[in-house]
């Protein structure tokens, strides 16, 4: 009797498919995030809209925003420029079933993250290349705060600095 190759087949493919995806999830965000090239300058990004500045960094909205992560729709995002080059975007995420999905999510591309324990959170961190993935868990509220950084720009900056200027601007998540 013959052994039916075409099941085999097709379960190699399938594992090829599996392997390469996230690979090219996590090159594609090397390379851009929610359509801007990283080290872009604001004037040649559509919808922006200038929220802050503080020295060297300056906080955009886009107009219409909604940023979608795989299947997750995470809403409006905050862009950051530093010296008019775009190195960070910060998401608020709604609630723990979010966080929790993101955080299979980023394992899955990025692998296990490492962890930083402070007096009021949580901060899982994910590095990769040129990029740096932080989700903040705060302990005394429902807030999580996802930030997703260009490390070339975003490394001669302090990034708690970044954070706050971020909450001033960044709306509450829209239930």
């Amino acid at each position: 009797s013959k052994i039916d190759m075409k099941p085999v087949k097709l379960l190699i493919v399938a594992l090829m498919v599996m392997l390469v995806i996230p690979s090219a999830y996590a090159s594609d965000i090397q390379k851009e995030f929610s359509g801007i090239k990283w080290g872009e300058k604001p004037a040649n990004v559509s919808r922006l809209i200038q929220q802050s500045r503080r020295e060297d960094v300056a906080y955009y909205t886009r107009q219409n925003d909604n940023i979608i992560l795989g299947n997750m729709i995470l809403g409006h995002g905050v862009y950051g420029f530093y010296q008019d080059r775009f190195f960070a975007v910060f998401v608020n995420l709604k609630n723990q079933a979010d966080v929790d999905r993101m955080v299979k999510r980023l394992n899955f591309y990025y692998g296990e993250p490492w962890e930083k324990m402070k007096v009021n959170s949580s901060i899982l961190i994910w590095k990769k290349d040129d990029i740096k993935i932080k989700l903040k868990q705060y302990y005394d509220r429902d807030k999580y705060k996802l930030g997703y950084y260009y490390l070339p720009l975003s490394a001669k900056l302090n990034t708690s600095r970044l954070e706050n200027e971020f909450e001033k601007v960044v709306p509450p998540p829209v239930e």
